[in-house]
C-alpha cells in the first residue's frame, strides 16, 4: 500500500510542476515567428472607455496623459457612484483642455456594481457604435503616441483585440521576474494564435465584437473575458511588445497580496466557464493554449494540493527514515522554495520556484473564496499607491 501511495504522489508532482517548463519550451517555438506590426492605419472612429471610481488623486494626472496622445478620439468617462471629488475635478478638467481630447462623454452609475458592470453598462449605451475601443484606468499613463500604435494593428483584418505590456515602477516580492515571464508567454500565445490575457490597464478591441451580454458582470477579468470573446468571435487578440502603458507595483505586501488573489478569482471563473472550448476543434490551436492555461492554473494547484496530502498519509503509514527518505527532501524543498520566496530573497533559482508556488497560493486562496460564495470583483483600489501620488 505504502509504494502505491508513494507512485502515485510522485505522479501528483509530475502532473503539477511539468506543465510549466513544457509551456515555456513550446512558447519558445511559436516565438520564432514573430508578429510584424502593420505600416497602414485604422481609420475609423475610436473611442477611449476610462471606467472610474473614486479616482479624485489620479483623474487630473489621466486625462492629462490623454491630452498628450496626439490622435483625435472620443472619451467616455464612466463613473461608478464615486464618493470624492473624481467627477468635479474631471469636469474642471475638461473645460479648461477640452480642446486637447475632442468630444467627451460622461456616464454616472447610480451605484458601485464593479468595473466588469460599468463595461457592460458602457457596452449597452454605445451598442451602434462601429469603430474601436481603448480600455485603460486612471492609474496607468501610455507611452507617446500608443493610440497611434495600436490603430495601425487593426488594418489587418484578422486583428479583432490588441494589448499593451506593463512598464512597472517599483520591484517589491519579486513582481518584476514574474510579470516578465508572464508576459512573454502571452506574446508567444498572440504569434501562435491568441492569448486569453491582455492587460486592463490598454486593451482596444472591434466594438462589434463584443457586446454587454458577453460580459459576467459578477467577476473580475473583464479584459481577459474580452480577449476570449474576440477569439470566439473568429478574431485574434494578440500583446503587441512594443506598445507600453506604465503604472506602479502596490507598495505593501498585503496589497500585492490582496490584488493577485483578486485577479486569480477572475481568471479562474473564466476557466471554469469557457471549459467549453478546451476540446472544441473550431478554435483549433486557441483550444491547445486555453487546456494549457486549466493545466497550469486549475489543476497544477490540485496535484500539489493532493501531493502533500499523500505526503500525510504516507507518514502515517510508513516507518521511514527521513535520512533515506526522498520524498521527505522534496517536500522540505518546496515549503523551503515557498519560505524564501515568501520572505523576498532574490536568488534567482529560487524565485523561480518560489513565484510558481507563490502563485498556487494565491490561486488557492481564490478557489477556498469561490468555494465559500465571496466574490472579489467588485473595486477595492490599492491606496497606497494613490496616496503616494497625491
Amino acid at each position: 500500500m505504502t509504494s502505491g501511495i508513494e507512485a502515485i504522489q510522485w505522479f501528483t508532482l509530475l502532473l503539477c510542476f511539468a506543465p510549466f517548463p513544457l509551456y515555456k519550451w513550446k512558447s519558445n517555438q511559436w516565438i520564432k515567428k514573430p508578429m510584424p506590426i502593420p505600416n497602414d492605419q485604422f481609420n475609423g472612429e475610436h473611442i477611449v472607455l476610462l471606467p472610474v471610481w473614486n479616482e479624485e488623486f489620479l483623474i487630473e494626472r489621466k486625462l492629462e496623459d490623454l491630452g498628450q496622445q496626439g490622435v483625435e478620439f472620443k472619451l467616455v468617462i464612466i463613473d461608478s457612484a464615486s464618493t470624492d471629488a473624481t467627477l468635479s475635478r474631471a469636469r474642471q478638467w475638461i473645460n479648461e483642455n477640452q480642446s486637447r481630447i475632442g468630444d467627451i462623454d460622461i456616464i454616472e452609475m447610480s451605484e458601485r456594481k464593479g468595473k466588469t458592470a460599468a463595461v457592460a453598462l458602457f457596452l449597452q449605451k454605445y451598442q451602434e457604435f462601429d469603430g474601436l475601443i481603448t480600455m485603460t484606468d486612471a492609474d496607468a499613463t501610455f507611452m507617446p503616441e500608443a493610440i497611434m500604435r495600436v490603430r495601425k494593428w487593426f488594418s489587418d483584418e484578422t486583428i479583432g483585440a490588441v494589448g499593451a505590456r506593463p512598464s512597472r515602477k517599483g520591484e517589491q516580492f519579486g513582481e518584476n521576474q514574474y510579470r516578465s515571464i508572464f508576459d512573454s508567454l502571452r506574446y508567444a500565445e498572440s504569434c501562435y494564435d491568441s492569448t486569453p490575457f491582455l492587460e486592463g490597464s490598454m486593451i482596444t478591441w472591434r466594438s462589434k465584437l463584443v457586446d454587454a451580454s458577453d460580459l459576467f458582470i459578477q467577476s473580475n477579468a473583464d479584459d481577459a473575458q474580452i480577449s476570449v470573446q474576440v477569439r470566439k468571435k473568429g478574431y485574434r487578440a494578440v500583446q503587441d511588445k512594443e506598445l507600453l502603458f506604465f503604472d506602479e507595483i502596490p507598495l505593501s505586501k498585503k496589497s500585492q497580496t490582496k490584488q493577485k488573489i483578486r485577479r486569480a478569482q477572475g481568471l479562474l471563473r473564466l476557466l471554469v466557464r469557457e471549459r467549453k472550448l478546451l476540446f472544441n476543434r473550431k478554435y483549433g490551436r486557441f483550444s491547445q493554449i486555453m487546456r494549457w492555461q486549466m493545466w497550469m492554473f486549475v489543476l497544477s494547484p490540485l496535484f500539489l494540493i493532493m501531493f502533500f496530502s499523500l505526503g500525510v498519509i504516507r507518514k502515517f503509514t510508513l516507518a521511514t527514515n527521513n535520512l533515506f527518505d526522498v520524498l521527505f527532501y522534496v517536500e522540505f524543498l518546496i515549503l523551503f522554495s515557498w519560505s524564501f520566496r515568501r520572505l523576498n530573497h532574490s536568488k534567482q533559482e529560487w524565485n523561480i520556484l518560489g513565484s510558481i508556488l507563490i502563485g498556487f497560493e494565491y490561486l488557492c486562496w481564490s478557489m477556498a473564496y469561490i468555494l465559500s460564495g465571496k466574490s472579489l470583483h467588485m473595486w477595492d483600489q490599492i491606496q497606497d499607491v494613490r496616496q503616494e501620488s497625491k
